[in-house]
């Protein structure tokens, strides 16, 4: 019986724990090594036993494994059976350790962020070479309203947009970013505002704005598909979101270089996340980038 193989798997202490974090996150192997202090072959061991009968689910990037527990299958409907379980008291220590790895893992990359802000051109020239991604974005929205732009950075598309005609609220997680966009603004209080705030947790109502833009932000977050949902709330009925983002690939180096978290999309990932979270895909459009990258300009229309 299928069933008995989850009893079997759930048997072991050590992967009981192991789900009772991964119900409520995503993590690489490296992280869940880190938080259990074991060694890798036995984590390893672990976490295929549990993949194996369908209690945990893979997701591979590149050279680095995430897991999570599984989304569908026979297996989340026993997970979600025996859910309760997973809340005693005795995994609250593993919880709590998991909070905090997720939590250093965003202030590592608001870090990263207002240290880069010196140099934030010649990085971005890194990633794009040539290619005007500013303009290529501009030249795609249309109509007036407010617009946001998320993931803003040290403003220069904000600034862009604002001198086109629109309204714009610019978001960025990094403090360091946004006091160097806020010095830009210049002339243009009117038609500019930066705020502090996570893609996940907006600073923005419900329906405030009717165009956004995240532009090279969403592999930066730890689940993209949460970022969309919040976008969806803050856009008014038939708003648009515009997503410009990399093409899946396989450049280990964007990790280190750039705090990315996920190597690029494919078109099914970002299909199926926009579709759940309640938008249309409308067009895309793929540039190919002199360092061999793929990126993508993806525009979809909230339903």
């Amino acid at each position: 019986m299928e069933e008995v193989s989850y009893f079997k798997a759930l048997a072991d202490p050590t992967r009981m724990r192991i789900c009772a974090v991964l119900l409520q996150c995503e993590l690489s192997v490296n992280e869940i090594v880190a938080l259990f202090g074991m060694g890798q072959s036995r984590i390893s061991r672990h976490l295929k036993i549990l993949a194996d009968c369908g209690i945990l689910s893979c997701r591979r990037d590149g050279l680095w494994s995430f897991y999570t527990v599984a989304a569908k299958g026979d297996g989340k409907q026993f997970i979600d059976a025996i859910s309760y379980l997973f809340k005693i008291s005795i995994f609250g220590d593993d919880i709590h350790r998991a909070e905090e790895l997720l939590r250093e893992r965003r202030e590592g990359l608001v870090r990263f962020f207002n240290d880069a802000v010196r140099d934030w051109d010649r990085s971005r020239k890194e990633v794009l070479g040539s290619f005007n991604l500013d303009e290529a974005i501009s030249a795609r929205i249309n109509g007036s309203g407010q617009l946001a732009d998320l993931g803003c950075g040290d403003g220069n598309l904000a600034y862009l947009l604002a001198s086109r005609g629109f309204s714009v609220i610019g978001v960025d997680a990094s403090p360091g970013m946004i006091t160097a966009a806020r010095k830009k603004i210049g002339t243009m209080e009117k038609q500019l505002e930066f705020r502090i705030g996570e893609l996940e947790h907006l600073p923005l109502r419900d329906g405030e704005c009717d165009t956004a833009v995240v532009a090279l932000a969403l592999h930066h977050l730890s689940a993209p598909q949460e970022g969309l949902s919040e976008i969806w709330r803050i856009l008014s009925k038939s708003g648009r979101i515009v997503i410009a983002d990399f093409e899946k690939h396989g450049d280990e180096t964007m990790r280190q270089r750039h705090h990315d978290l996920w190597l690029g999309f494919s078109r099914e990932e970002i299909a199926k996340w926009l579709t759940a979270a309640g938008f249309r895909l409308d067009s895309r459009e793929t540039f190919k980038l002199e360092s061999g990258i793929s990126l993508a300009l993806i525009s979809a229309i909230k339903l």
